[in-house]
Order: structure tokens, then C-alpha cells, then sequence
């Protein structure tokens, strides 16, 4: 993404038509940072189960009682994801994650409440954060107007 951002960067400085579509080309780029920050919230999650959920770990990092609740968050985060086309998204998914991740915060107070482990909070903590952040993630619609 860095590098796409960085030769269109270098192929509008020769352009002399970019006072036109100045705008579009500030929009595209906003777009790209805001994928691009969501590829790396994505990303560091990917990473946080690959180490917590081995089961060679003696201790997992969210056990039988978060997995369900955290799947349902994750495909609502890809489903939210998927809903747009980099300049919009769909506001029923963006709605439905949301709703999603209410649930695994509920779930996670209700296993804290029952005796759980701190790795099973820790690393369910770290992933309502990281779906948080994406959830946050403007999505540029027009001229200065964002959806959050």
C-alpha cells in the first residue's frame, strides 16, 4: 500500500492537471492510510492468536469461553470490511460489528466475573481493542464528510 501511495505521489508531481483532481487525489489518499491502518490492526491480530491460541500453549490465550463470542466479532469485522468500496460502507455492518463486539465485551465481563484466567482477559482485551480501532477508522464519503 505504502509503495502504490508512493508512485502515485511521484506520477502527480508530473501531472499537470493535478489542480483539477487535487480533491480525489487528497480522498485517495486518505482512503489508502485508513486501509492501511486497518491492514496493520488486522494484521496485529492475526499475529496475537497465532501466539495465544496454540495448543501447545498450556494456557490458551482466550479458552473455550471467548472463542465463539470473539469469532463472531472477527466476522463482523471482515463483514464490515468487505461491505465497502474504500470510500463508503455498508451502515447496517458497520452497525452489526459494533452490536458484535458489544457482545464479546459482555461475554468477557461475564467470564471475569466467573474465575478465568488472565490470559484469556488480556489477550480478549487486546482484541476488542485492535476491532475498536477498525471500527473507528474513518471512511471518507466526500468532500470533508467522513462516516465513523
Amino acid at each position: 500500500m505504502r509503495d502504490a501511495r508512493h508512485l502515485v505521489l511521484e506520477a502527480s508531481r508530473a501531472n499537470r492537471r493535478l489542480a483539477r483532481h487535487r480533491s480525489l487525489l487528497d480522498r485517495q489518499f486518505e482512503q489508502a492510510a485508513n486501509l492501511e491502518r486497518v491492514c496493520i490492526l488486522v494484521e496485529g491480530l492475526t499475529q496475537l492468536l497465532e501466539e495465544e491460541e496454540r495448543a501447545e500453549n498450556e494456557r490458551v490465550g482466550l479458552g473455550p469461553q471467548l472463542r465463539p463470542a470473539t469469532a463472531r466479532a472477527l466476522l463482523a469485522l471482515a463483514d464490515l470490511v468487505e461491505s465497502g468500496d474504500g470510500r463508503t460502507v455498508d451502515l447496517g455492518a458497520r452497525a452489526a460489528a459494533g452490536e458484535t463486539l458489544a457482545g464479546l465485551v459482555d461475554q468477557i465481563h461475564a467470564v471475569r466475573v466467573r474465575e478465568s484466567s488472565d490470559d484469556e482477559l488480556f489477550t480478549a482485551g487486546s482484541i476488542v481493542t485492535d476491532i475498536r480501532r477498525c471500527l473507528e477508522t474513518p471512511r471518507p464519503v466526500g468532500d470533508g464528510e467522513a462516516v465513523r
